[in-house]
């Protein structure tokens, strides 16, 4: 592991550490069969939580902080940890990677007022753009996705589309009708761009991550959602199973056994746990 002491530049992620992390063992060669393996497995293999917005911890953005969170810790993140993270993985292994920043329209009564919030990344592959993103929760998109295509894109779990609007692009998800997901364009964000959006969405009194736990997790064709206490699993769309958990052990057992979230033994995450399962 990289010393303390490098710059952001110098730094990189282990690619056999995020290898292992992920259960990949193909050779990374920069094409789409990579790419969408990669995806895939990340998308399986390492949740999609906010504890540490919770928790009043600050998060880290930089590459050796990521390493040990989502890699060596057995811990998630949120957009920028995940994207951040496949985007230096992604740009080691030779493909051409730029990040966006998108506008959340996915249960948002005000979609017009919608900020840039999200973060996304532009994978070029022989030539063809794909949207790729590992850190949307719990629609997260599971495979690469044409960009300059809007005909329907099948993935494991659901159909998605990726519609124009102006200079503008839209990606919705087909669940009983059409949803938009998020909005975006093609503007390239540097990394460093991405710690003032990191700052709002982890500390601002209207952002949901520093007062709602959410965590997101796929397991074979099921997709497990968390929301405080109320745990439900989506398959094909559609709610399978719902539970309202009642006591902070429960709620830690699920965070470990059904979202892979090796979990700190500290006293302030007992006290979130209690909290969140107050009646």
């Amino acid at each position: 592991m990289q010393s303390s002491n490098q710059s952001m530049d110098e730094q990189k992620i282990s690619l056999n550490g995020y290898f292992q992390r992920i259960g990949y063992s193909s050779e990374p060669i920069p094409n789409l069969h990579t790419l969408r393996e990669i995806v895939s497995l990340h998308s399986r293999c390492i949740p999609f939580e906010n504890l540490d917005p919770l928790l009043k911890k600050r998060v880290h953005l930089d590459l050796l902080s990521l390493q040990k969170k989502l890699i060596e810790s057995g811990r998630g993140g949120y957009c920028y940890e995940h994207n951040l993270l496949l985007k230096d993985v992604l740009s080691q292994i030779g493909f051409t990677v730029s990040g966006l920043a998108a506008r959340v329209l996915w249960q948002r009564s005000q979609a017009g007022r919608a900020q840039r919030s999200h973060m996304i990344l532009r994978v070029v592959v022989d030539g063809t753009d794909y949207l790729v993103d590992v850190g949307f929760g719990g629609l997260g998109v599971i495979s690469p996705l044409r960009l300059f295509d809007e005909s329907v894109q099948s993935t494991e779990l659901e159909d998605f589309r990726i519609r124009r609007d102006g200079d503008d692009f839209i990606l919705e998800v087909l669940l009983e009708d059409w949803e938009s997901l998020y909005r975006f364009d093609l503007s390239p964000f540097l990394d460093a761009d991405y710690e003032t959006l990191n700052w709002a969405a982890s500390t601002h009194p209207d952002s949901p991550f520093p007062r709602v736990l959410m965590a997101a997790f796929i397991s074979d064709s099921d997709r497990h959602a968390l929301l405080n206490n109320r745990y439900q699993i989506y398959r094909d769309g559609k709610l399978q199973e719902r539970k309202e958990i009642r006591n902070a052990d429960e709620l830690r057992d699920v965070l470990h056994q059904r979202f892979g979230i090796i979990l700190p033994d500290t006293a302030d995450l007992d006290a979130l746990l209690h909290r969140l399962c107050a009646p």
